[in-house]
């Protein structure tokens, strides 16, 4: 079973740390079974990885737009 991964815990990894994650939590989602704990918890990991992943991308488009 896996536990939900917060946005906080994830802000402490690198932009290619958090693609490999987002690629191992969607494997483990095409894995678990509908209507159970474990697929919960891995959407809302998923959510949130590609909620910081998306923040990355944002930020750093900011900075090239020279904001």
């Amino acid at each position: 079973m896996i536990n939900l991964i917060a946005r906080y815990e994830l802000r402490l990894l690198n932009l290619a740390e958090l693609l490999v994650l987002y690629r191992e939590l969607s494997k483990l989602l095409a894995q678990t079974s509908l209507g159970t704990a474990c697929r919960r918890n891995c959407l809302g990991s998923l959510e949130n990885t590609i909620r910081e992943i998306n923040g990355r991308y944002a930020y750093q488009w900011k900075l090239g737009a020279g904001l």
